[in-house]
């Protein structure tokens, strides 16, 4: 056979040299489709922790609404006045248990999450008038609470309203010199804060000791910072030196809350400062054979102010402050980052127990996390907002899910 080309055109080729038709485009959309089903099954059988974690996630979400949706039932039942026993603004984990209960309540997708272990304080600011009170289970309530007002938009619930002239005083928390050898090597402190304006000298957030156990403050640029004030070795007077570590150039009165975190670790030699989770510097220029110390007398742990020698409170703060915490030893990166993550809580150090006023009535039994709560730790938080709407809250959820009824 004679194949003839013809100048300009596309050479034809004869059937015996493998002439082949291509694919429509219904057909490769149809292949497509195909490959990504295949796809989907394989990524699913190779990945069933995803699926379990799907379903646990499921059974979450059914617990959280049936208990949120008893207690509502509840309160409606006794005439809109009375709620469960036990609840209250401070989000508790339910269960049976009488104390270890303390944990971060979030998603395994926030920022991360903080242990527990080494608690000294917790002060959640949710109260509407009085005492203010210590949720670690170590009994640090307030012992003076001057001019604040509450009951203030908080980062969490509500917070403290600080003028520039109040303060809350605690009871001392850590060794003092009475007993220099009980000296403290380790210390983080933490707080949620808000300002719309630098104040007009040195503020502090939050204080302890006048020998400077631990101090967060904000300047008059509105830069914020971390101090110590370390012994001499082996003394008991506050005769050391001064050291801190600031936020640069980073300024912070701009309306807006952020999370402070200072973080002391004589062993190490390092005082770190945290804003919203993120390290903005380390001081590494200490004297790790000197120690720090809490006074016992005129000088106790104090948000919104400072303390001097003679007892007296100066250097206020403007602003709200929510959320302190104060531990016994150095949080880690992961920690400090959970504690400013969207929306994470601590719970209380005791266990909310809703069996006897739900059980029988609204609920066969009170539901406990499938991953791994029990009947006397659920893992399942609840608590009654400065509204008066009900919130439940699924500690463990996965995936980066947030399971959340708040009614």
């Amino acid at each position: 056979m004679v194949v003839r080309v013809k100048e300009g055109c596309t050479r034809l080729r004869p059937a015996s040299a493998g002439l082949r038709r291509g694919f429509t485009l219904i057909e490769l959309l149809l292949v497509m489709s195909i490959i990504s089903i295949l796809a989907g099954i394989v990524i699913a059988a190779l990945s069933p922790s995803r699926q379990l974690a799907q379903v646990r996630n499921a059974q979450r979400r059914s617990d959280v609404r049936n208990i949120a949706a008893a207690i509502d039932q509840y309160v409606l039942d006794q005439g809109g006045d009375d709620l469960p026993a036990g609840l209250d603004t401070s989000l508790r984990m339910i269960g049976t248990a009488g104390s270890g209960c303390s944990i971060a309540c979030g998603g395994e997708g926030d920022a991360g999450s903080v242990s527990m272990t080494g608690i000294a304080a917790l002060w959640h600011l949710d109260e509407n008038s009085g005492t203010i009170a210590d949720s670690s289970g170590n009994n640090r309530n307030s012992t003076v609470v001057s001019g604040v007002t509450y009951g203030a938009t908080g980062h969490l619930n509500t917070a403290l309203l600080f003028d520039g002239n109040d303060y809350v005083d605690f009871p001392t928390i850590f060794p003092h010199d009475s007993d220099p050898k009980a000296s403290i090597d380790e210390v983080t402190s933490s707080a949620w804060f808000r300002t719309f304006s630098p104040p007009s000298a040195d503020a502090k957030i939050v204080w302890v000791g006048w020998g400077g156990t631990i101090a967060l403050q904000m300047n008059s640029a509105g830069v914020v910072s971390v101090w110590i004030k370390q012994t001499k070795t082996g003394g008991t007077n506050y005769d050391g030196l001064w050291h801190g570590q600031n936020s640069g150039s980073a300024t912070f009165a701009d309306g807006q809350w952020h999370h402070i975190a200072g973080r002391f670790h004589r062993t190490e030699n390092t005082l770190k400062l945290y804003v919203d989770g993120e390290l903005l510097g380390t001081n590494t220029g200490m004297n790790a054979s000197e120690y720090l110390s809490d006074p016992p007398t005129n000088h106790p742990p104090i948000i919104g102010a400072a303390s001097v020698w003679t007892g007296a409170r100066t250097n206020y703060f403007t602003g709200d402050i929510d959320e302190v915490a104060l531990w016994s030893r150095a949080l880690t990166d992961p920690e400090i980052q959970g504690l400013s993550g969207q929306g994470e809580e601590m719970t209380a150090a005791a266990c909310l127990d809703l069996s006897p006023s739900l059980v029988d009535t609204y609920l066969a039994s009170i539901p406990f996390d499938p991953g791994g709560g029990d009947a006397a730790r659920t893992e399942y938080a609840a608590r009654r907002t400065a509204t008066s709407h009900t919130y439940v809250r699924a500690c463990s959820a996965e995936l980066g899910e947030e399971i959340v009824v708040e009614r």
